[in-house]
């Protein structure tokens, strides 16, 4: 399940397992964190979601956090992809330079300019 935080407008939520209570994730609308943010799926996995192109899909990012919360990361270069319709969901990895797997919570812009 998806649970958004609570005064989060949807861009930070809970994936919560509903099999093991003990088993969630934090996770950011990578869009949200970076506007620039393109992930590009190549065919097969388009193919694997039963979409023609990525703007069907969802995208979120997994966020480690820390203690600042500054020094959390997130991870753009493997987002959580869920089709809408169908519920299928899986991690991928994108074959790109242009994204790493930490990124710096503080290293992104919120709310005109001001750091994370």
């Amino acid at each position: 399940m998806l649970l958004p935080f609570a005064d989060s407008n949807n861009t930070m939520l809970c994936l919560q397992s509903v099999d093991t209570p003990m088993l969630a994730f934090v996770v950011l609308d990578p869009f949200a964190l970076l506007p620039t943010y393109r992930p590009d799926l190549q065919p097969d996995e388009l193919k694997r979601f039963d979409v023609q192109s990525e703007e069907q899909l969802y995208f979120y990012v997994l966020c480690t956090t820390r203690t600042p919360i500054s020094s959390s990361t997130v991870n753009l270069r493997c987002p959580i992809v869920i089709n809408p319709n169908t519920l299928i969901a899986r991690q991928v990895f994108l074959d790109t330079d242009e994204y790493e797997m930490r990124h710096l919570l503080s290293s992104f812009d919120n709310d005109g300019g001001k750091p994370c």
